[in-house]
């Protein structure tokens, strides 16, 4: 982790990747759709040089060792302190790779006013969903990097105006691979050096342009396949300590982020949520949910195969947990129904080939309340179970099911919207005034489980705001 920290200085050095022409047109690189951004780029900070550089890595005066040494008269002295410092680091920096954060809901009253004064929280749980950020849009041009930069600054952001959350999601499209060649993955390294600086955990999903084959830029159309996998690029992610990232065992399923994170009741230190992440595919596979992944799913939210395994203890337990998913690519479920979704849409849905069945999965656990994707860009809105709004649903298990755009959260990709990203405010109570959704942990507690969530614009606006009553009021619309 010492390079995260400390790196030392040469001509060549520097955090993004960037095999820049330096004569070549400042002009749109990718065509109709990215002129307008590149109109309104914002070129304030250019004499200042490169942000990342300054931003992340001190300089080299601050990585410099000190000449404390100097006092030792006999360079056997020094050798053996030389050797009891790194012995001391390397125990620290061991203990801190293995050691991961535990995620636990704040009990009340460390969530600032977020909740109502009518409200009786007990505890919380933040969530930000950043998707779709798209580093190495364009590299090899003037343009491309200086949308990575702009997308540190807008995340930089971010982080003040909602420094109280608990985990990040990273909701897939980190990259836009087919955009970079041979240095792909050193975008993730990056990502990984700068949420580091905030100290909130993180957890990823690998989106379809992750892995994408890199588009020969001739106009013959001739891709080239990158050399690394999915799975090379959590390898990434995973070696930093604030990284919650798991990945599938490999040949027991397709796809490699499909897991499960558990958030402890902050009094009882048992699960009270699980937080289900799903691979939907895209680049080198088909933008899908398998059926190997639904019999993993399903298994997982104690969802009954048979009727012998709905009585199982397991299934039992689970029952009773409140759940969230998130995957990258939408499914048909997440169409935009006026009068229903609260949010903005700017396009339709470009929805999964084969879902697999994964939200009749969810409803048949009866646990699930939202469903988070990326992908589109021009999209933010959540819109509830599409069966809400028939007059024949007697179904209870869908009364709290939405599915959820998050807002386009970088400045690589398509799109006019201002960036920002999804927030997902999770709460336990003990007001009798919720009487949906309880679950019980032991035999004598009962807490309710609530949710809302909102958009928090670059420009530090809080929109988009679906309150823990759910109620519809589009008036925030962009």
């Amino acid at each position: 982790m010492t390079s995260v920290f400390c790196r030392k200085n040469t001509e060549n050095d520097t955090v993004m990747p960037l095999e820049v022409d330096g004569d070549s047109d400042e002009g749109d690189p990718k065509g109709e759709g990215f002129q307008d951004e590149f109109k309104n780029k914002d070129d304030n900070n250019e004499a200042n040089g490169p942000f990342l550089p300054k931003k992340i890595f001190p300089s080299k005066a601050n990585c410099t060792p000190t000449s404390g040494y100097g006092i030792f008269s006999r360079k056997l002295h020094v050798l053996v302190l030389i050797i009891a410092v790194a012995s001391v680091f390397s125990a620290i920096a061991f203990w801190g790779r293995s050691r991961k954060p535990v995620l636990r809901f704040r009990l009340d009253g460390s969530s600032g006013s977020y909740f109502p004064t009518n409200y009786s929280a007990s505890s919380s749980f933040k969530i930000m969903q950043i998707t779709d950020i798209h580093l190495g849009e364009a590299e090899f041009t003037n343009w491309g990097p200086k949308q990575d930069e702009k997308t540190f600054k807008l995340l930089e952001k971010i982080f003040d105006y909602e420094p109280d959350c608990d985990l990040v999601v990273l909701g897939g499209d980190q990259l836009t691979a087919n955009n970079c060649l041979g240095n792909c993955t050193e975008y993730y390294s990056i990502l990984g050096r700068f949420l580091s600086r905030y100290g909130v955990p993180w957890a990823t999903i690998i989106g379809n342009h992750d892995d994408m084959a890199f588009e020969v830029g001739d106009g013959s159309g001739a891709t080239i396949p990158h050399s690394y996998s999915r799975r090379d690029l959590l390898d990434i992610d995973r070696r930093f300590p604030l990284s919650l990232s798991q990945e599938s065992a490999p040949g027991e399923m397709t796809g490699v982020t499909n897991y499960v994170l558990d958030v402890l009741d902050p009094v009882t230190e048992t699960p009270a949520l699980q937080i289900f992440f799903l691979d939907s595919g895209g680049g080198s596979l088909r933008e899908a949910i398998d059926d190997d992944q639904i019999k993993w799913f399903r298994e997982q939210a104690g969802v009954a195969q048979n009727e012998t395994t709905s009585t199982t203890e397991t299934t039992r337990t689970k029952a009773k947990l409140p759940a969230v998913a998130f995957q990258h690519i939408p499914t048909w479920q997440h169409e935009y129904v006026h009068g229903y979704c609260m949010g903005y849409q700017g396009e339709g849905v470009a929805e999964l080939e084969y879902d697999g069945g994964i939200v009749d999965a969810m409803v048949e656990s009866g646990r699930f309340h939202f469903l988070a994707v990326g992908h589109n860009h021009g999209n933010d809105y959540c819109c509830p179970y599409y069966d809400n709004y028939d007059d024949d649903n007697d179904d209870d298990n869908t009364d709290d099911l939405y599915f959820c755009f998050g807002r386009h959260s970088g400045y690589g990709g398509y799109g006019k919207l201002e960036r920002g990203v999804r927030i997902y405010e999770l709460a336990l109570t003990s007001n009798e005034k919720y009487d949906d959704n309880v679950y019980k942990e032991g035999d004598d507690i009962e807490k309710d489980f609530k949710w809302r969530t909102w958009v928090r614009l670059e420009s530090g606006d809080m929109i988009d705001l679906l309150d823990f009553d759910h109620m519809v009021d589009n008036d925030d619309d962009d």
